[in-house]
């Protein structure tokens, strides 16, 4: 399962409305997997109808031409008209210089992959705002200062919804977590099994981070707990 993302400042606000300076932002939604994930099937993506407002457990918007990572691989997202499709162009280096491969994302499609054993099923559109709702994790990737202000500089807001039940099938037993979050703290409690019930089997902490940018890594990273 993927580690939980941490958070930084407390907001007293229901919903964040960042304006972006582009025409248009990529939002990208993800999907709790349903199934264990064949060794087989790594890097293999294929069309899915397993994303259902139920099983949403996060999701992540990115700037147009920016390098990110995902999926693991550093990557620039740009938007193509003509053909109502997302480009992701992949790289071999973190600063997006070495062109690998592209992939193509249908607006609104539905997919599902294999990464490393780690089942993911995701979607991706385009918004002009970014809406950030209560009761969720956030995470920002930003630029510029370290002031924690990131609404003109922002490369990647990534954003998980609290109190949700998330499975990892790629273990034994089955385990699933519920995370929730304070100013200050991460928590997440462990349950055996795929429904979040019963018994706790463990509590993790996690203290919040802010990492400001240094000279061999020019970007800043904030999070906090959107209540």
């Amino acid at each position: 399962m993927n580690k939980i993302k941490y958070l930084i400042v407390f907001l007293s606000f229901f919903i964040i409305f960042v304006n972006s300076q582009s025409s248009s932002l990529v939002l990208i939604e993800y999907y709790q997997y349903r199934e264990v994930c064949s060794i087989k099937d790594l890097g293999y993506t294929e069309p899915s109808t397993l994303c259902h407002n139920n099983t949403l457990l996060s999701k992540s918007i990115v700037k147009q031409s920016e390098c990110i990572v995902f999926q693991m691989e550093p990557a620039i997202f740009t938007y193509d008209p003509n053909n109502n499709q997302i480009v992701q162009k992949i790289y071999s280096d973190i600063v997006c210089k070495d062109y690998v491969d592209s992939k193509i994302h249908i607006i609104g499609s539905c997919n599902s992959t294999c990464m490393v054993g780690d089942g993911l099923i995701y979607k991706m559109s385009l918004v002009d705002q970014v809406e950030i709702p209560s009761s969720t994790l956030v995470s920002v990737i930003y630029g510029d200062k370290c002031n924690k202000i990131f609404k003109n500089s922002f490369l990647e807001i990534d954003y998980q919804y609290l109190n949700n039940c998330q499975v990892d099938y790629e273990v034994e037993p089955i385990y699933s977590v519920k995370t929730y979050c304070n100013e200050t703290f991460i928590t997440s409690y462990i349950y055996n099994g795929s429904l979040c019930s019963g018994q706790t089997t463990n509590i993790e902490y996690y203290p919040i981070v802010n990492i400001c940018s240094t000279p061999d890594s020019p970007l800043n990273f904030m999070q906090f707990c959107n209540n």
